[in-house]
């Protein structure tokens, strides 16, 4: 018989992974691609924030914001459009490189930077759920 996990519980670790794919999202092409060991970069990275930011705006308990839920959902759709082309699935460096240094991430690394500033008080209070949950 498997435990449902609270609800709570979900939107914390899902806030936990998205707010880390949010911090590599604002750093530089090249400290992207090194975090990413240069394999499929920017699908991964759309992914990891897609699925992870879905995660956290379905918990209705989590004290964001009508407006940092709505600064989420602008990134969500901006990553949706990002252009086929900067997701090539590159296995390499110059490939990743190449991808990342599109210049259509170049406004997505400003948001992350100003929603990561945003987010700080939920931040501030998903640090704190792990500190407090650990045994």
């Amino acid at each position: 018989m498997s435990e449902q996990i609270p609800a709570e519980e979900l939107f914390h670790n899902y806030y936990h992974y998205f707010l880390q794919s949010l911090a590599r999202l604002a750093e530089s092409a090249e400290d992207q691609c090194a975090s990413g060991n240069n394999f499929n970069v920017a699908w991964e990275l759309q992914d990891d924030l897609l699925r992870d930011a879905s995660g956290v705006l379905i918990y209705q308990g989590s004290g964001l914001s009508a407006e940092q839920r709505a600064d989420i959902v602008t990134l969500v759709e901006e990553l949706k459009a990002l252009p086929t082309s900067v997701l090539s699935g590159s296995r390499n460096a110059a490939g990743s490189l190449r991808d990342m240094n599109h210049p259509c991430w170049s406004p997505l690394r400003g948001a992350a930077s100003a929603l990561i500033k945003t987010l700080e008080p939920i931040t501030n209070q998903n640090r704190a759920y792990f500190h407090e949950s650990k045994p």
